[in-house]
């Protein structure tokens, strides 16, 4: 492999690399959200049990 195909080769890796953080960023976020969601979701679950079980 000649200079210029491994210059392209590593212009490629890292154009691969760069997208794949930004990916891992979205899901990291994604996957902060989903977790604030399901936080709620567990808390109002917990209100209507309690409500439930007063009556």
């Amino acid at each position: 492999m000649d200079n210029r195909q491994l210059a392209n080769e590593i212009n490629s890796l890292k154009e691969t690399i760069e997208s794949l953080i930004i990916e891992i960023q979205y899901l990291r976020n994604d996957l902060e959200t989903t977790s604030k969601e399901n936080e709620g979701l567990k808390f109002r679950m917990s209100e209507l049990e309690s409500a439930l079980d007063r009556n």
